[in-house]
């Protein structure tokens, strides 16, 4: 009975944290001395506090005068298909907040579609912000790829909210009982799923069982209706074959080569298979338990905290979300990258770094130095190594160096200001202020996540209480390449890896480079985003688009 009682309070408590504010509604009372704006947020993982925070310091600052206006917010989960829905309207009526914080929004797309929504930003990316004593830019304090990411035809229609990383959160205690290291390579973790099987008598001959139906222990537990989590492993593989630059060269499209686009074609392919090998692994029929379902990402990490699951794919704001759930079990939390490829063979076989770049400037005699120098690399013994990928120079070295690369959130939660929204410039007033170090400060104390692509004066004290998985989060992305696919809103995102992994007809992706026609490919693609208008679809309105694209085409 103890433990159904907690279970029952464990899930109105989940409820009440990721329900109240959205289905409610509801907006704070602020003084009615000033008008006021509403800023309308995406009320997710990192939950609802440190906006609340935010918005009572810049009130405050309004009250000494420094601000004729005062700051009220409102977080809405579905933000982005109520905004989404209000603009399309086109009604002067329409409900629109004076600036939104949304998730995988897009406003980027609708500049390229020619849709007029979104007030260009520039002036607030020329604001100054004052770090280290000095003021500087927000355009320089912010991360340069993402700025580019975000410019569009010499506008920028968004700036980004900068998210840390992604990989596997584990359960320390769970991998401590069972004397389990976290997985460098995949053929590591298979031999993981391997062990977690014999865990228990699992009855069950499902490959997608009940959890904890026979007191078992799974492998894994992720949010199959937010497949968005997967990303994290998907585009981690995809980056390892490709190095960082390649990654981001992939989603526009560059690695094509117009001239010989079936040795493109081919290439790709490979990098496809791959992926794909390395992805089944998770689920393979030797591993009839390693994946357990959950509807939703709330779900998958209720699950988890009940200690029936070692790991979940999830990001840095897993521990503010764990924590509101049991403060103990957050406690134990830890994260790992997605372990390094491997070929079938279970040899790593994703390209090395030579030795020689590793430590290139590098005292070898140096200890520290030397370490230093190897914090960005997985050290991998080679005989663990396809041959093929080891640098000639290093054949006969003991250990292989591959470059550490996780993929981050990073462009999918944005700042925009509708364009008709009636205090555009109040709006840029706070948007400047949420980028100060005041700001950021009260965002990492109470989110327990440390931007990472923002310079800000971080307060010594607020760091030392960070929980340590937010240390150990923020220790990753400065030591790994960070990729991501937020902010590749152009035509070329519509030749994404999810369209190739959703199994569309046709292959359509590849057809369009196989077509060795550049105007056709135009015309295909601009019918594809005309009709899918850069809304997230089902597989089944994909494949509808795709057969209209082909019958448009003859």
């Amino acid at each position: 009975m103890m433990k159904t009682k907690r279970l029952l309070a464990t899930i109105m408590a989940v409820l009440a944290l990721f329900s109240f504010t959205a289905c409610g509604k509801k907006v704070e009372q602020t003084p009615t001395d000033k008008p006021s704006i509403l800023v309308e947020f995406y009320l997710a993982g990192l939950g609802s506090e440190y906006m609340e925070k935010i918005r009572d310091a810049f009130n405050e600052r309004a009250k000494a005068g420094e601000y004729d206006f005062y700051v009220r917010v409102m977080g809405d989960e579905n933000i982005g298909i109520s905004l989404d829905q209000a603009l399309r309207s086109g009604s002067e009526n329409a409900f629109l907040p004076d600036a939104v914080i949304v998730n995988s929004y897009t406003p980027r797309a609708s500049a390229v579609l020619g849709q007029d929504h979104f007030a260009d930003l520039k002036s607030v990316y020329e604001s100054e912000v004052t770090v280290g004593g000095q003021k500087k830019r927000l355009i320089d304090v912010l991360d340069p790829e993402m700025v580019e990411k975000v410019e569009y035809n010499g506008g920028y229609y968004s700036v980004p909210i900068m998210s840390g990383v992604m990989g596997f959160v584990y359960n320390k205690k769970l991998f401590e009982k069972y004397e389990i290291e976290p997985p460098k390579t995949m053929a590591e973790m298979e031999a993981i799923l391997d062990k977690i099987e014999t865990i228990d008598v699992n009855t069950d001959t499902t490959s997608f069982g009940d959890l904890n139906r026979n007191n078992d222990h799974y492998a894994i537990v992720y949010p199959s209706g937010a497949i968005g989590y997967w990303d994290a492993v998907t585009y981690t593989f995809a980056a390892q074959y490709l190095g960082k630059e390649g990654f981001f060269d992939f989603l526009e499209v560059n690695f094509a080569d117009e001239n010989n686009l079936e040795e493109s074609v081919e290439s790709m392919r490979g990098v496809y298979d791959n992926i794909f090998k390395n992805q089944q692994k998770f689920n393979n029929v030797d591993h009839k338990f390693a994946l357990s379902t959950a509807t939703t990402q709330t779900n998958a990490l209720l699950k988890f905290s009940q200690g029936t699951s070692f790991m979940t794919p999830c990001g840095d704001w897993a521990y503010s979300e764990l924590s509101t759930i049991d403060k103990e079990f957050a406690a134990d939390i830890g994260m790992f990258s997605v372990p390094l490829a491997c070929n079938d063979e279970g040899l790593v076989n994703v390209p090395a770094t030579p030795s020689s770049e590793v430590f290139e400037g590098v005292d070898k005699t140096d200890a520290a130095a030397v370490a230093a120098a190897e914090e960005g690399y997985t050290k991998i013994e080679r005989a663990k190594v396809d041959p093929s990928v080891i640098p000639e120079e290093d054949q006969n070295a003991e250990y292989i160096y591959f470059r550490k690369v996780s993929y981050s959130m990073a462009g999918e939660v944005d700042f925009v200001i509708p364009k008709n929204a009636k205090n555009v410039d109040k709006v840029m007033q706070f948007l400047n202020y949420f980028f100060s170090s005041e700001a950021q400060n009260l965002y990492t104390k109470y989110t327990t996540v440390l931007p990472s692509g923002i310079e800000f004066d971080l307060d010594q004290q607020i760091y030392d209480e960070l929980p340590q998985f937010s240390k150990d989060c923020a220790e990753l992305v400065r030591v790994s390449d960070i990729v991501f696919t937020g902010k590749y809103n152009t035509k070329a995102r519509m030749y994404n890896l999810r369209s190739e992994l959703s199994g569309l007809p046709g292959d359509w992706r590849l057809g369009i480079l196989k077509s060795n026609d550049v105007s056709y490919a135009t015309e295909l693609t601009d019918h594809i985003l005309n009709t899918i208008k850069y809304v997230t679809p089902t597989l089944d309105a994909q494949i509808v688009a795709y057969e209209e694209a082909q019958r448009a085409q003859g």
